[in-house]
């Protein structure tokens, strides 16, 4: 998990990935795909 959120980091740090807060959820958007997180997630508080 840890990795994860590290490897996640690296990547919003760089510019890869944007993350935004929409409609009550997080929207995770990258160059290839957008997933979409229902719940909120409190990752990066």
């Amino acid at each position: 998990m840890t990795t994860a959120l590290n490897g996640l980091s690296a990547a919003i740090s760089t510019g890869m990935v944007t993350v935004a807060k929409k409609g009550g959820g997080i929207v995770i958007d990258t160059a290839k795909s957008t997933k979409r997180i229902l719940e909120p997630v409190n990752y990066f508080v």
